[in-house]
């Protein structure tokens, strides 16, 4: 069958703009540069071609010109290729913002509401919005506890990772979570134990507590 035109559209740039969008954030984010300036144009490309996926998969099955039957396997395969584009490019727009959403946690747990200039330029409004409401949990939650947590600029270490300290710098380090950590020598990391302990036997970071 001859695709419709808008998945003809789509073929050339199915993803790229949401690929394009994660690679960026998760470059400064390996790196720990500042945080970057909220990308809507972006993520305004990535959802038009979540609408334009979809669209396509419902015009392709209305359209009685095309002959389509879901039953028929490379009706069903387009289908099922159209799906999990638009998914992928949900999930990549929503690592998109998870990753900027732990920036901003850490930059809490050291300044406050009180973040950096460059913070908070970078910053979108919805961001703002989510800072303010983590500020005010975590302040209501260590009231209600009556213990002190912010003693240090890092926020409490989760069962499921390990605090270490680099010794030598060795590049970048894949971690099961997807991130590419970029190891530069006495820099301080919070990782999963299946990414730490390699790196501790290998005489290439210590743990720090």
């Amino acid at each position: 069958f001859v695709p419709h035109a808008s998945a003809r559209r789509l073929r050339m740039s199915l993803g790229r703009h949401a690929v394009e969008l994660v690679r960026e954030e998760r470059t400064h984010y390996a790196r720990g540069n500042s945080l970057p300036k909220y990308n809507e144009e972006a993520l305004k490309k990535v959802c038009t071609e979540m609408d334009q996926l979809h669209k396509t998969m419902l015009d392709n099955f209305s359209n009685p010109f095309l002959g389509l039957n879901a039953e028929e396997p490379y009706c069903a395969a387009n289908a099922v290729t159209l799906q999990a584009a638009l998914w992928r490019n949900k999930r990549c727009a929503c690592a998109y913002m998870k990753m900027r959403q732990e920036r901003l946690v850490q930059a809490w747990w050291r300044h406050g509401l009180d973040v950096p200039p460059e913070t908070k330029d970078a910053m979108s409004n919805g961001e703002f919005d989510f800072l303010g409401e983590y500020d005010k949990i975590v302040t209501d939650y260590i009231a209600d506890l009556g213990l002190n947590l912010r003693m240090g600029s890092w926020p409490p270490l989760l069962a499921s990772q390990k605090c270490v300290i680099s010794t030598k710098a060795v590049g970048e380090v894949p971690a099961e979570d997807g991130h590419d950590w970029d190891i530069d020598s006495g820099e301080m990391f919070f990782l999963a134990p299946s990414t730490a302990d390699p790196l501790i036997q290998k005489g290439a970071a210590v743990p720090s507590r």
